[in-house]
């Protein structure tokens, strides 16, 4: 008689107010309660749309909530926690040029909090969630054929130092807190600063409720929210490393190598153990790393530009001095890390947005600007993808491949290498030998040591106001719209025109949630990606009743 074999229970992360909760209800089957806020959190990981992120809405696939349970059972646990108030759930579906979007999910915000461990009894679950971490380990993707060697060494040595990393978690929160109250103009003492972000209870008696609350309904209070779930967010991609719930994969649209590591906050890397921590780790990367790739894109090409441009780009380019030059020619102040940002802006978004800095990029580079308005004419991602793919092929296809053969197995995150102190000259020669031969220039490189630092002033860059209307009175309206297909014809538009639309309707353009935050930080429009919420239903038709009766 065979017996049955008994999994290792595996940890699951959740906000401790919910835990708190679920620990005094009965079900049945609390497991599976806490498998949906797993797949919430760890959908936050891919989650960037800064409108949604206020919101706090998070779509998951069914796919990803039935990753650990069965679909009957998952049903019964999201109704559940609905019933309970400790899930907020938008049914809506976006339906949009063919594509559907899966239903979102919310903390509420209320219980938006720290995070803690649950451990998993559930022998079924614990056996599925060993599974899925095998099916990574063991992936044999062609894709990743020549980082193989890479991969191995990762998944057998890679961790982080939980502890510190999730001190350096609250404290980081701390400061944006402290940052936006500031802006606020709130004066709060640090006492209850830090009993509002760890507090462990949603009761309004609480003084950190209290205070949470005041700030939430204040003007632009709502970035608090965001704040939280960043928290909650970064505590569990550390803690997912910890319990060894890793992903190791190629973007199938850049061939950029994704894991656990490169969707790291850089305030929490220095907490990463690699290779046993045989010694120092040291971070070597490219500098002005985009725009070193977008000048061989250039250098392809250059009958097209003119070459007292092209020899200055080059030049500053290859100098890392880029961001530095723009500064000094830009008309007001301007920080080099907000130019890294407009540069961005300026190679990637469509070509009738952000105007003011492309003219600006333009009086200096006119030729080289006229190249990306043709470039981007038809796709206005093509850049982007075009230079991410030349990123991946040398750092990943060609630098690595060359390091594994001298036994130097590296750390990634897309155009830096992370290496013991011993390897750095070797990394470095290397970098220099490939990019030399394939392109015929070298780039400037920057090295530094893996040191824990925490912000000291935090600057927002949640919701650009491009329209420049006052968002916060608007979402007190109306929150999350979209615009809608029967709407614009009413209006006299054409399916097609949903960019002219914007533009002649910024009151929509704001309410409409088209923003994505792309992973350079940069804020991107999408029409293709959005969530409909209730709210949005009943103004659309609210509309669409009154122009068709008009």
């Amino acid at each position: 008689m065979s017996t049955k074999k008994i999994e290792r229970k595996r940890n699951l992360t959740l906000p401790i107010i919910i835990k708190k909760k679920i620990d005094g209800l009965n079900y049945d089957k609390k497991d599976d309660l806490i498998t949906i806020y797993s797949a919430i959190l760890q959908s936050q990981d891919f989650f960037k749309t800064d409108f949604s992120a206020v919101y706090g809405y998070t779509p998951v696939s069914h796919k990803q909530l039935d990753k650990y349970t069965t679909e009957h059972r998952r049903r019964k646990a999201i109704k559940f926690l609905e019933e309970n108030g400790l899930l907020e759930v938008n049914r809506s579906y976006s339906n949009y040029d063919d594509n559907v979007y899966p239903m979102s999910y919310r903390i509420p915000p209320m219980m938006v909090s720290k995070t803690v461990q649950w451990k998993i009894e559930d022998n079924k679950i614990n056996k599925k969630i060993k599974e899925n971490i095998k099916k990574y380990v063991n992936c044999r993707s062609k894709a990743i054929t020549k980082v193989k060697l890479a991969k191995s060494r990762y998944f057998k040595t890679f961790t982080i130092d939980l502890e510190p990393a999730l001190k350096a978690i609250e404290q980081k929160t701390f400061e944006d807190v402290k940052g936006l109250l500031k802006q606020l103009k709130m004066d709060v003492s640090d006492v209850n600063i830090m009993e509002m972000i760890n507090v462990e209870s949603d009761s309004y008696s609480l003084t950190g409720n209290m205070l949470k609350n005041q700030i939430i309904n204040a003007e632009g209070g709502h970035r608090l929210i965001y704040i939280l779930q960043q928290r909650m967010i970064n505590e569990s991609r550390v803690s997912n490393i910890a319990d060894g719930f890793f992903y190791f994969k190629r973007n199938k649209t850049n061939n950029r190598l994704d894991t656990n590591l490169t969707s790291l906050a850089s305030y929490l890397r220095p907490f990463i153990k690699y290779n046993n921590n045989k010694e120092e780790l040291v971070n070597v990367d490219l500098k002005n790393s985009q725009p070193f790739f977008f000048y061989t894109l250039l250098l392809r090409e250059e009958n097209k530009i003119n070459k007292d441009e092209l020899k200055l780009f080059g030049e500053l380019v290859t100098g890392g001095t880029l961001y530095e030059y723009l500064c000094d020619k830009w008309i007001g102040e301007m920080d080099r890390e907000n130019m890294k940002k407009n540069l961005f802006k300026i190679l990637y978004s469509k070509n009738n947005s952000y105007r003011k800095l492309k003219q600006f990029f333009n009086s200096i580079f006119p030729s080289i600007n006229q190249y990306i308005e043709e470039k981007k004419e038809v796709e206005h991602n093509q850049i982007a993808i075009q230079m991410q793919k030349m990123e991946s092929n040398t750092i990943l296809d060609i630098i690595l491949p060359k390091l594994f053969k001298k036994n130097i197995v590296p750390l990634t995150i897309h155009d830096s290498f992370i290496v013991g102190r011993s390897e750095v000259d070797v990394v470095m020669d290397a970098i220099y030998e490939v990019c030399e031969e394939l392109y015929n220039c070298i780039p400037s490189l920057h090295q530094d040591k893996m040191e824990i630092a925490y912000v000291d002033e935090v600057k927002y860059s949640i919701e650009e106001d491009i329209t420049g209307l006052d968002l916060n009175k608007i979402r007190k309206n109306m929150k999350g719209f979209v615009i809608d297909k029967k709407l614009m014809k009413l209006m006299g538009y054409n399916d097609k025109d949903d960019w002219d639309f914007f533009e002649q309707h910024p009151e929509i353009w704001a309410l409409a949630d088209i923003t994505y935050e792309d992973e350079y930080g940069i804020e991107r429009f999408d029409m293709n990606d959005y969530i409909v919420t209730p709210e949005y239903n009943a103004y659309v038709e609210e509309q669409i009743n009154k122009m068709e009766i008009n």
